[in-house]
């Protein structure tokens, strides 16, 4: 596999190249990333500004799984008679990014998403369908959780407001 290709979107070569990639030796995202010496979020950031990349990306994720799903069946059983150890494949293709449930969710975006509660989900589920990285969903943790401890001190200072006036009014 060749290395270090250039960090700039290139439309003649990235398209093409992560189609061989994934589907000739199975590659995740990160490890197309760093084939290319950039960050898997370089690569989302090119499927989101490039719509041929996202289309060739979108085949190449088919052909990964085709390829992970013919070694998983090569492997069935080991040379010496072992058991294929399918619960360690199946973690394995979790924590690569490699889901084999076809099932697309319908996410609500963050501002349909009222309470907390419902924006932790929110992020929650578009960080585990691959919509939003890590770092995203966690720089949205902080921003909600800066603005529900604005919405309480706001809140705090309004009750208190009140309670004050009520005071001076001898309520």
């Amino acid at each position: 596999m060749p290395g270090g290709r250039p960090t700039d979107y290139n439309p003649d070569f990235h398209p093409q190249e992560v189609i061989r990639l994934m589907k000739e030796y199975g590659l995740t995202d990160v490890e197309v990333a760093m084939q290319w010496d950039v960050t898997v979020e370089t690569l989302w950031a090119w499927r989101q500004a490039n719509p041929e990349f996202l289309n060739a990306s979108t085949r190449a994720r088919q052909y990964r799984k085709a390829w992970w799903l013919s070694q998983a069946k090569r492997g069935l059983f080991t040379g010496d008679g072992e058991k294929f150890d399918s619960r360690l494949f199946g973690m394995m293709m979790k924590y690569d990014g490699i889901n084999l449930d076809e099932r697309i969710v319908k996410l609500p975006t963050l501002s349909e998403c009222k309470s907390f509660t419902e924006q932790a989900t929110c992020i929650m589920g578009a960080l585990a369908s691959g919509k939003i990285t890590i770092n995203e969903a966690s720089g949205y943790v902080d921003i909600i959780g800066k603005m529900a401890k604005i919405d309480e001190v706001t809140e705090l200072r309004k009750m208190l407001e009140e309670i004050e006036v009520a005071r001076k009014q001898g309520r």
